[in-house]
């Protein structure tokens, strides 16, 4: 069975303003992905591609060998003020309750085969992270899409990361090591944005109806069994199919929905601001 630290209704991924963005929030376990991955024998090897030790796929959703992804990212919103830095498998969902709230008991994404987990308790992983609306058409249903990126790099064992090691199976004691480094991207779009005057920035929280983007990286093994160390690298791409989503109704406690906001950009927050004064003008000609 997977490991992870208790943190099961409050996944985030923070960052103060000392990143330089605009205040956001992303939350949704409303997406999936397929990975390959390569093994060197070095760091130089793995960033050069040079002398691979083999070569390792989990892509084929006919026999569940498609996981889904947890992601949760906010930056200096009121409401999520703890610091992580986190995607990993979403494994937790439950079928049966008897057997304890988010076990992962009956959950195909409960598996360690596929597994990944980049999850930074503090932000000392991450370099920089920036997420904001790459569209917005206020009040439009289904008509904005959000962006959000991050990258960093020595996410260790204090950091709980882990990287599935390319044999089946793989537990936490032989699948830790380093990420050395990490990319993470996603668009979601098919989302419906309104304005929250109580954080002023916009929010959605529909699940997306489309998400594209991916992760990379390079991983260090360093687990309990030799014949597993080494750098590989990795590198996965995002679906907007969902496991979960589509067991909602037999699951331990209710899907939570997906949940996006962020400050638009000056010149969206321009546009915005001439619509509104193009509005009142036409209300007041007509009154």
């Amino acid at each position: 069975m997977n490991t992870k630290p208790i943190l099961v209704a409050a996944f985030v991924v923070t960052a103060s303003l000392s990143f330089g963005q605009d205040r956001f929030f992303m939350s949704s376990d409303k997406m999936s992905y397929d990975m390959t991955m390569t093994k060197y024998g070095s760091l130089a090897d793995a960033q050069s591609n040079s002398n691979s030790l083999g070569s390792y796929t989990l892509s084929d959703p006919a026999t569940n060998d498609r996981r889904d992804m947890a992601t949760y990212f906010v930056q200096d919103v009121a409401t999520y003020d703890s610091n992580y830095a986190i995607f990993m498998t979403a494994w937790y969902y439950t079928t049966n309750p008897s057997q304890g709230a988010y076990s992962g008991w009956g959950n195909p994404n409960n598996t360690n085969t596929g597994f990944v987990q980049m999850y930074d308790d503090g932000l000392s992983s991450v370099n920089s992270m920036t997420g904001s609306w790459s569209v917005l058409n206020a009040g439009v249903a289904g008509g904005s899409t959000f962006s959000m990126s991050a990258s960093g790099g020595n996410a260790g064992a204090g950091q709980f990361a882990r990287l599935w090691h390319g044999a089946t199976g793989g537990a936490a004691n032989l699948t830790g090591g380093t990420f050395h480094s990490y990319n993470f991207n996603v668009t979601a779009s098919g989302l419906t944005a309104n304005w929250d005057g109580t954080h002023g920035l916009y929010t959605s929280f529909d699940h997306p109806g489309t998400v594209t983007g991916g992760f990379s990286g390079i991983f260090e093994n360093t687990g309990n069994d030799a014949q597993y160390h080494g750098f590989y690298a990795f590198s996965g791409v995002l679906n907007e199919s969902s496991w979960a989503l589509a067991n909602s109704n037999d699951l331990n406690g209710a899907f939570v929905d997906s949940a996006y906001g962020a400050v638009p950009e000056p010149a969206t927050m321009t546009i915005l601001g001439l619509a509104a004064l193009v509005a009142a003008r036409k209300r007041s000609k007509k009154s």
